[in-house]
């Protein structure tokens, strides 16, 4: 049970994140209003590297484990960079079938579906970079972070 919060707790703050550069890079949210919409990459890494850092402060997580965990959210943000250029890809598409004399809505349905087929590759990543570093935490570190998570929610 409590690494089911820890993963939802996890799970939520990551999508957070991955919202709030979307909604900054597309030029809507609390960053566009300021100018910063091309900031969106930039403002997601920095968010995930706080939380991983707050995350492993309350685990007491060792330099090693700090170390292999920080290698592991490096590859992520890697492996997730093509997701931008696929989004981008959509929203040319979006903008093209809404944007004609009459909207294909099959087009546009099928475009929705490529959209959430993109959304659950992404997803399904995120899952296996909470595993990996799951993995590298002690059960009883995850079980301090499950606690904490908890805590913060009540």
């Amino acid at each position: 049970m409590k690494t089911r919060i820890l993963a939802a707790s996890v799970l939520g703050l990551g999508v957070a994140a991955a919202g709030f550069a979307w909604a900054g890079h597309q030029g809507v949210g609390p960053l566009a209003s300021m100018g910063h919409g091309h900031f969106g990459a930039r403002f997601a890494r920095l968010h995930v590297d706080m939380v991983v850092d707050r995350a492993l402060r309350v685990a007491e997580a060792t330099p090693e484990q700090r170390q292999k965990i920080d290698a592991i959210v490096e590859k992520a943000f890697a492996d997730h960079a093509r997701y931008g250029s696929q989004h981008r890809a959509l929203h040319g598409e979006a903008l093209e079938i809404l944007s004609a004399d009459v909207v294909d809505r099959s087009r546009l349905e099928e475009l929705r579906g490529r959209h959430l087929q993109i959304a659950q590759q992404g997803s399904r990543q995120l899952v296996t970079v909470l595993a990996d570093i799951a993995d590298v935490l002690t059960p009883a570190q995850r079980q301090k972070l499950a606690a904490h998570a908890k805590a913060m929610h009540e």
